[in-house]
């Protein structure tokens, strides 16, 4: 009877161990094709003014620096911002340089996200040695978020300047906005959960030694 028992309880743990599998396979898939998507929309958003910016360049008859020419100009103002104006002072195109690094670390971070899903989506086990590393290099690229945009361009102001001035950084955007420090704690707090990973590592080893 005690046999029968404990057959049909690892007999029921089994099922609820095959439902839970593919729920988190399910959620991953999931968690993978949005992470992929906001990595193409954080990259387009620094590709298109690229692309049109080079557009315009190719099709000017001239390009100076901070100066008046025949085709289009290139001018570099007080912000950390590359303009390009038409000889008619119609603006073609602008980007803003500490915003596009940005861009391109979430696109890095958001990258990493999706291999990290889709890892667990096709194997089912969370817990593995390069998940943990990947969730590490995530919680590092939400810091770089959250600190480096806001440094480049402060340094860029103020050495344009020549002086600090934290009225002007503000009115720039070069101080840390809401979103960079929510993302601040997010990457502390996914570098704290990472240790967690290694702990399950060692039970599903030996759940797995159970198996």
């Amino acid at each position: 009877m005690t046999t029968s028992n404990l057959f049909g309880t690892m007999h029921v743990e089994e099922e609820v161990r095959k439902r839970v599998l593919v729920r988190i396979r399910q959620a991953s898939r999931i968690a993978a094709v949005i992470c992929a998507a906001g990595a193409v929309l954080c990259c387009m958003r620094v590709l298109l003014p690229v692309v049109k910016m080079t557009q315009a360049l190719l099709t000017s008859s001239g390009v100076s620096l901070d100066e008046t020419a025949d085709g289009n100009r290139v001018i570099f103002i007080a912000s950390p911002v590359i303009e390009i104006w038409d000889t008619n002072g119609l603006l073609v195109g602008a980007l803003h340089i500490p915003d596009s690094l940005e861009a391109l670390l979430a696109t890095a971070g958001l990258i990493v996200a999706a291999l990290l899903f889709a890892d667990i989506s096709r194997t089912g086990r969370p817990f593995e040695k390069k998940a943990e590393r990947r969730l590490r290099l995530i919680g590092i690229t939400c810091l770089l978020v959250a600190i480096v945009p806001s440094v480049v361009g402060g340094l860029y102001i103020t050495l344009n300047y020549g002086q600090f001035d934290l009225g002007l950084l503000i009115a720039e955007g070069a101080i840390p906005r809401a979103q960079h420090f929510a993302i601040g704690v997010l990457g502390i707090l996914i570098l704290t959960f990472a240790p967690i990973i290694t702990y399950g590592q060692i039970l599903q080893r030996q759940d797995d030694t159970l198996l």
